[in-house]
């Protein structure tokens, strides 16, 4: 990850609903694994939105 990187200014967050297999959307699950493929070459981290893990399962990991 090249961090002198001037183009970043923030995290990404990448909406993962299309990879849900709620809806068969082709090109949203390609727009969706680019945005993924960008980040992970670029920056090397993203935020994930709408990945529909409760969030008790969440708060339990964290505590």
């Amino acid at each position: 990850v090249d961090t002198n990187n001037s183009s970043f200014q923030e995290i990404p967050i990448i909406d993962i609903f299309s990879l849900m297999g709620v809806h068969d959307n082709p090109k949203s699950v390609r727009k969706t694994r680019k945005e993924i493929e960008d980040a992970c070459k670029n920056i090397g981290f993203f935020y994930v939105k709408n990945h529909q893990i409760p969030q008790n399962h969440l708060d339990a990991v964290i505590s």
